[in-house]
């Protein structure tokens, strides 16, 4: 998919009427796509796998051990205490088809940048850290998280403190809050590195 022609996200589709479900396109990911290609390791910001009933994402493929978390709106629907997966199809459609109607629509792939530029602005304003500096040069990724995490939140939360909603999930949201944090960080570890290099 793409935004003014820069590329933001993949997908593989599946049909099980062909045999596939979203178990193939998630195996496809891991198996038959290569992590170091620049779509997939910089351009992009996330990985779909879909079928007609369930959808899973991931924002970095990292060949055979790449996770994927649901993003399905749960059996009652969105907001609705329920079970896994998705509601019923309305007639005429499918399960997934708030996937395009409403996540793919071109409005909220505009927020999705916006997050994104959030992260790395944050990620960015926690790299000028003389603390993280030192750390990215001295450490592997995970022992510079034990820096850079604090810094880095600290630096979001000044940045989305008027954004109540944002705000909110990052505090009260530990998925969340943990992938924008190793977002964050590999996007630091490595622009840090890179420049020393």
């Amino acid at each position: 998919m793409f935004v003014n022609g820069i590329p933001v996200a993949t997908a593989e589709l599946k049909n099980p009427l062909t045999g596939q479900t979203v178990e193939q396109a998630k195996e496809q990911y891991r198996h038959d796509r290569d992590p170091r290609e620049p779509l997939f390791a910089r351009r992009t910001l996330v990985h779909f796998a879909v079928d007609p009933e369930l959808v899973f994402v991931t924002t970095r493929l990292d060949g055979t051990t790449t996770r994927f978390l649901p993003f399905n709106t749960g059996s009652d629907g969105p907001g609705v205490d329920g079970g896994a997966g998705n509601p019923p199809a309305r007639p005429g459609g499918y399960r997934t088809s708030y996937l395009w109607e409403q996540v793919w629509h071109p409005e909220a792939w505009l927020d999705v940048i916006r997050d994104d530029d959030l992260v790395g602005g944050s990620a960015r304003a926690a790299m000028g850290d003389p603390k993280a500096q030192a750390a990215a040069f001295a450490n592997n990724e995970t022992d510079f998280g034990h820096v850079f995490d604090g810094v880095f939140e600290d630096k979001l939360i000044e940045r989305i403190e008027d954004d109540t909603l944002v705000l909110q999930k990052f505090t009260d949201d530990d998925a969340f809050k943990t992938e924008l944090t190793q977002r964050a960080r590999r996007y630091a570890y490595e622009a840090l590195r890179r420049d020393v290099a």
